[in-house]
């Protein structure tokens, strides 16, 4: 069985408003997270999926309780460095992300930072952009790429750094569904071909189906947690936190709801392939 790299151990999180008034963001959190696996978190707006987040490579700090990855507990700021080299974010807006004025030198950004250099510098840039199929536009300007291809820019440059875990923070959501489609593409490759452990935080049922485990978060708690067939068997339980589910399973329940009655009816389907084998 493959080793937790993440554990949350009694997690809240609060802020202040300006008005001083304390708002808990996540309430008593308890997770792991093993090596390898390709995690999805799920929860309307306010749920407390971005500030989980945000916990794991200590751009917060928990208000109680404690966030250890890979062996590093996140109050303790000497090792803040290290746990970087571990664990890297993909944010929403890759124009955020993007840094320099070519693209090379975009993704030598992160390893010359931690005082790497040439050749294993160069060699290093080369094999994040071919691991995002982007070389040809090494010498590229950013502002001249696509949404879909600036977010691959953004992972490459966090490639570099070669972390073992990267947190892909809503990375879809700006981007068309052929962008959208790629940056899925790509984190498979990382997460199946790379051994990189993934957690993807995102409002798209689609990509959730993805995933090898979907959490749901709603009002700051963990709400449901395992596979994406167990979760979205939930079909009450989803709604009622404002969640869709894939439009297979939306169809598959509505059918069953009117007495359809299917001849292979083993499974709760996840998409359109699936549902037509139950048929």
């Amino acid at each position: 069985m493959s080793e937790n790299i993440v554990s949350l151990k009694n997690v809240s999180y609060s802020y202040t408003d300006y008005d001083g008034a304390e708002t808990r963001v996540l309430k008593n959190i308890n997770l792991s997270i093993k090596k390898g696996e390709y995690v999805v978190i799920l929860g309307h707006n306010g749920s407390g999926k971005s500030t989980l987040c945000k916990l794991l490579n200590r751009i917060i700090i928990p208000s109680d309780g404690d966030v250890v990855c890979f062996g590093i507990n996140t109050r303790d700021e000497s090792k803040e460095l290290e746990l970087r080299k571990n664990v890297q974010m993909v944010f929403q807006n890759p124009d955020n992300q993007l840094v320099e004025a070519i693209v090379e030198e975009d993704v030598a950004f992160g390893p010359s930072n931690l005082g790497i250099k040439n050749p294993e510098l160069r060699n290093i840039v080369d094999k994040s952009l071919e691991d995002v199929e982007m070389s040809k536009y090494a010498l590229k300007a950013p502002h001249e790429l696509s949404g879909g291809q600036k977010q691959r820019i953004a992972i490459a440059g966090v490639l570099a750094i070669k972390p073992k875990l990267i947190i892909f923070d809503e990375a879809t959501a700006m981007l068309d569904p052929i962008g959208r489609k790629e940056i899925l593409g790509e984190i498979d490759y990382l997460n199946k071909k790379k051994g990189i452990t993934v957690v993807n935080v995102t409002h798209h049922m689609k990509e959730a189906t993805l995933a090898s485990r979907v959490i749901v978060l709603d009002d700051g708690e963990i709400k449901l947690d395992g596979s994406p067939r167990e979760v979205f068997s939930n079909l009450e339980k989803i709604t009622s936190f404002g969640l869709d589910v894939p439009q297979s399973l939306e169809l598959y329940f509505n059918l069953k709801s009117r007495g359809f009655k299917f001849s292979n009816d083993t499974k709760v389907p996840l998409n359109p392939q699936e549902f037509l084998e139950l048929i």
